[in-house]
């Protein structure tokens, strides 16, 4: 038995029996050490010998000094620079040794999981990653923009669900149709929660459709699918026209949720997004939805490359999932299983996976898969804490230390080059020039259009349809294009490719239409459906055209959680068709005009007597002024910064005698919404209101006002 004799601190004499000594070390776990073993042999050999005994003895007590103290249970495990833990991607360095950590790129090939507290460093940290990520198809889904300046400053583009201008039912090019519908026919019944037969019946559908288009390039939308599970709801019985109904419902919900960009036919190079990347921000949809869209497009990055036999040790794409844990759930559905069995496969393709998640309540698929664990700036629950030590193997002492080093930036990491977890104090990589919001917006424009498809392919009878007009003849149309060609020519003085063509003819068929039409402002569907063109893709492509060719400009008006697209017809336009410029009542901008003129003519429709820029006898000009038999409305428009000037209006609509019984603010933007109706809520008692005001999108308000005349 061994003795402790204290002689002053930290000063331990040591009295056992050679015999003992052996279990001594054993027990502090000192017993492999090569040079004590040999101590240990010499002594049982030879019998009492001072110096071998001295040096056992010392490495026993400099192991008990250090016990006494150490308080972090990680500084006996953390690695030193001869751990080989560093790496082309930087990101920090380890408590206590200072040894750098970093990653391989090829390393994500067996996919990381990030978890953390909101502002404890895990977008920073992804970030970080990405930014020194290069040559690899980063594809970045997200569900908040947290990401957007990182994404433009790269070069890519930045879509948001309504932009992804891209047919989701389209296999990736080489993916034989049959075969990518029914593993679509898959993902979309479990995802809608529905039987089998359902499964059989979207899945004929769909090789219905394909077959009628007698083309390997032409593949349904969801707007023809969603149509002919219409049509055959009418010709069904019994218990297939309860199936296919309920089909209905689901991909009508999914058209709504979606809009019609994404329902329609593709407008994107597949191929020049998968060299270069996107990231997509998928705000504003439900969860389920969600799940649904990364489990199509993740299937159709893998099917394209595995298709393609694009077999790869390195890392050649990298997914990321923010925000994970509603989208892969503790309990997780068969959409999620068939997801994470494509993420079990995918490595042998050169496809990564990034996850993060703000706690542990994901899915355990996700989980076991993830070869690199890391937990930033402390975790939520004590259940979090658990269920993150016991993936990784903390021990009891540590899981407790875990939480009191919990701030942001600090992480435990779970790397599987070292044999046991260690800290890390994360260093991020500098943002580079910050951009202005303007700048953004420029770039991130300039990068999507990089990814249209230039050379669209006509479909059969899309051409006759294009020379076909209404209100002009065939004749007309080509007096217009040969003043297209006169008029518009390149720096080198040949004719623009872009000014030739059926998309070019459609656009100007548009404009002539908005222009000759009694309401000059027109939504884009509307002038479309006036100038007899049909079909989203053929409207997009047009408008493509007609962008690039400088004859209009594209404005967005929001309406709820979708977006209304505007035509503005420029100088140059109204040169073409032969036609001079409108002069408007109203003042303001283009969105400004056509919210006044579209709000006059809804209210008009209700018999109401309605006067753009309205005068008050103190000179203020009101926007709209309504007038019915039961009262009186005031709408002013709100389409610049800074808000704080509607403030004024406010207070000089009131000055006069005449008070309306209602004031409405119509926001073109919006984001203006919310701090509006704050600033309105905040000064509510300075400006002495005494109607009712309230702040609404101009969409929404045009859309009511139209459909309740």
């Amino acid at each position: 038995m061994v003795k402790f004799v204290r002689k002053k601190k930290f000063s331990v004499n040591y009295q056992s029996s050679d015999n003992n000594l052996w279990l001594e070390l054993a027990s502090r776990g000192l017993d492999k050490h090569p040079l004590l073993q040999s101590a240990q042999q010499h002594l049982s050999l030879f019998g009492d010998d001072e110096i071998c005994r001295n040096l056992i003895l010392d490495a026993i007590h400099q192991y008990d000094v250090r016990e006494l103290l150490i308080t972090d249970p990680f500084e006996r495990t953390n690695p030193t620079h001869a751990d080989g833990i560093s790496g082309e991607i930087r990101l920090g360095k380890v408590a206590h040794t200072g040894a750098e950590w970093g990653i391989q790129a090829s390393a994500l090939v067996q996919h990381m999981m990030i978890c953390g507290i909101t502002g404890g460093g895990k977008s920073r940290l992804i970030e970080s990653i990405l930014r020194q990520t290069h040559g690899v198809t980063l594809c970045i889904v997200e569900r908040k923009p947290d990401f957007m300046k990182m994404v433009v400053g790269k070069g890519m583009p930045y879509f948001s669900v309504g932009d992804f201008v891209e047919n989701i039912l389209a296999p990736g090019d080489g993916v034989q149709p049959k075969s990518w519908y029914n593993l679509l026919a898959e993902l979309f019944i479990s995802s809608f929660g529905l039987r089998a037969a359902a499964q059989s019946e979207l899945l004929h559908v769909l090789l219905e459709l394909h077959d009628e288009n007698n083309s390997l390039d032409k593949h349904p939308t969801l707007a023809e699918l969603k149509a002919r599970l219409n049509k055959r709801f009418f010709i069904k019985s019994g218990s297939s026209r309860e199936i296919t109904s309920r089909l209905y419902e689901r991909i009508s919900w999914l058209v709504t949720m979606l809009g019609d960009s994404v329902t329609s036919e593709s407008c994107l190079d597949w191929q020049k997004l998968m060299k270069s990347g996107w990231a997509v921000s998928l705000a504003g949809i439900p969860s389920q939805i969600q799940s649904l869209w990364i489990a199509v497009y993740f299937a159709k990055v893998l099917t394209y490359r595995i298709a393609n036999n694009l077999r790869s040790d390195k890392l050649e794409v990298l997914f990321v999932f923010d925000e994970a844990s509603p989208i892969f759930p503790k309990s997780a559905s068969k959409t999620t299983s068939i997801l994470l069995d494509s993420v079990a496969q995918c490595r042998a393709f050169g496809i990564g996976v990034l996850f993060s998640s703000q706690s542990m309540s994901i899915s355990d698929g996700i989980i076991a898969n993830t070869a690199l664990k890391v937990a930033v700036g402390g975790l939520g629950l004590g259940s979090d804490y658990e269920s993150f030590g016991s993936s990784v193997g903390l021990t009891r002492a540590q899981r407790d230390y875990m939480r009191k080093i919990a701030k942001p930036g600090a992480a435990v990491v779970r790397d599987i080059r070292y044999p046991h977890p260690f800290t890390v104090q994360l260093d991020y990589t500098p943002e580079g020039a910050p951009l202005s919001p303007k700048e953004i917006k420029r770039i991130s424009k300039e990068s999507k259009r990089r990814f249209l498809i230039e050379t669209p392919v006509t479909r059969h009878g899309q051409c006759s349809d294009a020379i076909e007009s209404k209100q002009h003849s065939e004749s007309d149309v080509k007096t217009c294009n040969n003043q297209a060609a006169t008029l518009m020519r390149d720096k080198s003085g040949t004719e623009s490719q872009i000014h030739h063509g059926a998309e070019f003819e459609n656009a100007l068929r548009i404009i002539r239409a908005q222009h000759n039409n009694e309401i000059q402002f027109l939504f884009r569907k509307e002038a479309a459906r006036l100038a007899g063109i049909r079909g989203t893709a053929t409207l997009l492509r047009a408008e493509n055209v007609g962008l690039r060719a400088g004859i209009i400009n594209r404005h967005v008006l929001p309406r709820g959680r979708v977006n209304i697209s505007l035509w503005e017809i420029t100088d140059k336009g109204y040169e073409l068709i032969g036609c001079k410029r409108p002069q408007w009542k109203s003042k303001g901008d283009y969105l400004h005009k056509f919210c006044a003129h579209r709000i006059c003519d809804s209210e008009s429709k209700r018999g109401c007597n309605v006067t753009i820029e309205y005068c008050l006898v103190n000179g203020k000009l009101v926007d709209v002024r309504s007038v019915s038999s039961e009262r009186d409305k005031y709408i002013e428009i709100c389409a610049s910064y800074p808000l704080e000037k509607e403030l004024i209006n406010l207070q000089k609509d009131f000055e006069t005698e005449a008070i309306p019984d209602e004031l409405i603010f119509a926001v073109t933007e919006r984001q203006m919404k919310s701090p509006l109706a704050e600033l309105f809520e905040q000064y509510a008692n300075v400006i002495q209101v005494s109607c009712s005001v309230s702040v609404v999108l101009a969409g929404d308000l045009i859309d009511f006002l139209e459909v309740n005349p």
